[in-house]
């Protein structure tokens, strides 16, 4: 169950909840199928990089056309070395969060719901000033369909020409992205099955290579670097959100400790999370909790249901959400 581990966060502002991604239970009558999922898309893209000795440094991504709300806004950094890690906003005023950071801060993923839409701006700031100018470099992604609630992440660091992270399963559809920095060490050539992002600084340092998974499997987000040099890669899945248009019956008995509409929860990170129950979006999110260990979960429900060990109640135990209509 750990492998399907999922975080409740935001959602579309026409929710204005807190949502948790759903997981598969084909064994089950009625439970949510492949066929509730919409695959991931990806809406652009675009990148920028600078060289700079300025406090702080600043590196701002246009997107050439509006942003949609809903999508998620995907932004991987590359820092120079172990230097300070920037702080990512936009001009709309999303939220975004660190995902996932390399060894030695070469490389990060951040990520942000849109809760408005329109022209969008990105900017990292670095918060740290060198006595010689460093390179910085940014690259954006908005991506369609899927949920940032339960990303899955993964990281690598080492030096030589091959690049990889340890080893991430996914499910199908989701977005794929690896962010990967080197010291200077040429071309960039993306591994089977991804595309490599258009390097438009110019710096030559970094770059993304992405995918949209067509079925559920697992990667180590291989590529190829021209020269033997010092690199890092930090890599990101993100699901696919379930659909609007799933038509999926309510199961009556699931036992626990049913959560009402808006309440909270810790995770075993301190992260305070909101349960999603309720009549929303045209059906029904609902959640509980089941003090104790993962056995304490019914059977049927280990059998793929998304859910996040955490504490509730004074109790610790696993927080299970599912939607149906």
């Amino acid at each position: 169950m750990s492998s399907l581990r999922g975080k409740f966060k935001s959602a579309a502002a026409t929710l204005g909840l807190s949502l948790l991604m759903l997981a598969i239970i084909p064994a089950l009558g009625g439970i949510p199928t492949a066929s509730a999922f919409t695959a991931a898309s990806l809406v652009q893209q675009n990148n920028a990089g600078t060289f700079s000795s300025s406090v702080p440094a600043l590196v701002t991504v246009t997107l050439s056309s509006p942003v949609t709300t809903g999508d998620v806004l995907v932004v991987g950094v590359e820092t120079p070395g172990a230097y300070s890690l920037p702080t990512v906003t936009d001009s709309l005023g999303s939220t975004f969060s660190r995902i996932v950071t390399t060894g030695g801060n070469f490389a990060s993923i951040y990520t942000a719901t849109l809760t408005s839409g329109g022209t969008d701006a990105i900017t990292a700031s670095f918060p740290t000033g060198f006595a010689l100018a460093s390179d910085f470099n940014v690259f954006v992604y908005e991506v369609a369909g899927v949920t940032a609630a339960s990303a899955s992440t993964s990281s690598g660091a080492g030096t030589g020409t091959s690049v990889s992270t340890s080893s991430m399963s996914y499910t199908a559809g989701s977005f794929l992205l690896g962010m990967v920095a080197h010291d200077f060490g040429g071309a960039v050539t993306a591994g089977a099955g991804f595309t490599l992002s258009p390097e438009n600084s110019g710096i030559g340092v970094s770059n993304g290579e992405y995918s949209v998974a067509a079925s559920a499997s697992s990667t180590t987000f291989p590529a190829t670097i021209a020269s033997s040099v010092q690199w890092g890669e930090a890599a990101i899945a993100l699901s696919p959100a379930p659909s609007a248009t799933s038509s999926l019956p309510c199961p009556s008995t699931l036992g626990g400790t049913y959560m009402p509409l808006g309440a909270t929860f810790k995770d075993t990170y301190g992260n305070t999370w909101v349960a999603p129950s309720g009549n929303l979006g045209g059906g029904t999110w609902s959640s509980y909790f089941f003090a104790g260990p993962q056995a304490s979960v019914p059977p049927p429900m280990q059998q793929g249901w998304a859910g996040d060990f955490g504490t509730y109640g004074g109790q610790q135990g696993w927080i299970i959400t599912f939607y149906c209509t």
